[in-house]
């Protein structure tokens, strides 16, 4: 089963790519994949995620902003996979 995470971002946004490939570093091994999705432009969810930017995202849950919460991820994770 492929867990899907999305990262809410922002265009040149070097904590969006920070967050970003601290994730793929973490999970590396495990079935997962890393959506970005830029908020620029797009009136909702400039006004959702604004200045928290980044924003990670796993089904309906938002796991971390800003920076990346390892002990989160991998808590979600094990939830996700069980």
């Amino acid at each position: 089963m492929t867990t899907e995470f999305l990262i809410y971002s922002r265009q040149e946004c070097h904590l969006c790519v920070l967050m970003q490939e601290q994730l793929q570093a973490l999970l590396h091994g495990h079935d997962f994949t890393c959506r970005s999705v830029k908020i620029d432009g797009d009136p909702e969810l400039e006004q959702r995620y604004g200045a928290r930017v980044p924003v990670l995202v796993l089904g309906s849950t938002e796991l971390c902003e800003l920076r990346l919460d390892k002990a989160v991820v991998i808590s979600q994770l094990d939830r996700a996979m069980s």
